[in-house]
């Protein structure tokens, strides 16, 4: 009974892979560092500076008073309600207003080009 042998690669198709994969690395870092400052870090930093009560010459820890005070606030309440019927009227039509545009700049018309720019 033979045994077949698996398929081997050699030293530099492997040396030319991870060559490859460096490089594609390396395009990808400065996209990478531009997404940890400006998104990941100022994340991180909004949950650290939650837990603590910041003034102009002192700041104290508080853990999760600040949460349990917005929990309670009417004026947290009232935005929310007021965000969620946002979301709910505003971003329905506005697709369906894009759509309707969408179709109405495919369809067969004179000076077609001119309204697509």
């Amino acid at each position: 009974m033979a045994l077949a042998a698996a398929p081997s690669t050699s030293a530099a198709a492997r040396r030319r892979y991870w060559l490859q994969s460096g490089v594609a690395y390396l395009y990808l870092t400065p996209a990478l560092i531009l997404l940890t400052l400006f998104h990941f870090f100022p994340a991180i930093f909004g949950l650290y500076i939650s837990f603590w009560r910041w003034g102009l010459i002192q700041e104290r820890f508080v853990g999760i008073e600040n949460y349990q005070r917005v929990l309670v606030d009417e004026a947290f309440w009232k935005s929310l309600g007021t965000t969620v019927w946002y979301v709910i009227l505003v971003i329905p039509a506005e697709m369906a207003i894009g759509l309707v545009v969408a179709y109405l700049l495919f369809q067969p018309i004179r000076a077609r080009t001119a309204y697509r720019t």
